[in-house]
């Protein structure tokens, strides 16, 4: 079976969508970040729930992926490595990215490799719920707390000075990711009967290309603007 055929359409269109939804949430950010729209934009309730949609899609398709798939430690390095690169770039034009979504999807793949037969015992159904009562939990409890050192921000306690342009720490973020392992693992008996929904390639595109059009968008929007501004 060839690589086209392996992948799930419906699972590429679900990333897909998450894509879409996310090029004009990113370039509303640039246009708060520009002063073209009023300051506080991006924190209204109804683009908050955006926003949340978009990293809980992202996020569930990559557990659910995992299941389907036999390369997890490989593309755990290579997103860390475009992660770091996103930082240093970040750092240098003002805008840092400390523990962004690639992070945390780095970290949540290299956790996946070094548990999964441990997380195989697991039975999914519990598994599930417990992943996402801990995200609740976590960020309830969690997500206000500041405190005085830097170390442990990458678990999601941040200082009271603390910034970054994109921030989704391991906790809570990682329980959706563990949802979305147990979630496949739930539909895995039924991954022939899913592989055989075909969907238009233009459906499929932005998914299988997500995470080269997550690295090249930014750099587009920004030097539109510059230009039009």
């Amino acid at each position: 079976m060839s690589e086209a055929r392996r992948r799930i359409d419906l699972l590429d269109g679900w990333r897909s969508l998450a894509v879409l939804l996310m090029l004009p949430w990113h370039l509303l950010w640039d246009l708060q970040s520009y002063g073209l729209v009023p300051d506080g934009t991006t924190t209204l309730p109804w683009v908050t729930y955006w926003r949340y949609v978009i990293v809980w899609s992202f996020l569930l398709v990559a557990g659910i992926s995992c299941r389907f798939s036999k390369s997890s430690g490989k593309r755990a390095l290579r997103l860390l490595v475009i992660a770091m690169g996103i930082t240093v770039v970040g750092y240098v034009i003002g805008t840092p990215i400390w523990f962004g979504i690639l992070h945390l999807q780095s970290c949540c793949l290299m956790l996946y490799t070094l548990l999964e037969s441990k997380v195989e015992k697991i039975r999914p159904w519990p598994g599930l719920v417990l992943a996402l009562v801990l995200f609740f939990l976590c960020d309830h409890f969690i997500t206000p707390l500041r405190v005085e050192t830097p170390w442990f921000i990458p678990l999601g306690f941040r200082t009271r000075a603390f910034y970054s342009a994109d921030y989704y720490p391991l906790l809570p973020w990682m329980f959706l990711f563990w949802a979305g392992v147990f979630l496949g693992e739930l539909i895995k008996p039924c991954r022939e009967s899913l592989a055989a929904v075909r969907l238009p390639a233009w459906v499929t595109w932005p998914g299988r290309h997500a995470l080269l059009l997550y690295i090249l968008h930014q750099p587009l929007f920004m030097l539109v603007l510059q230009l039009v501004m």
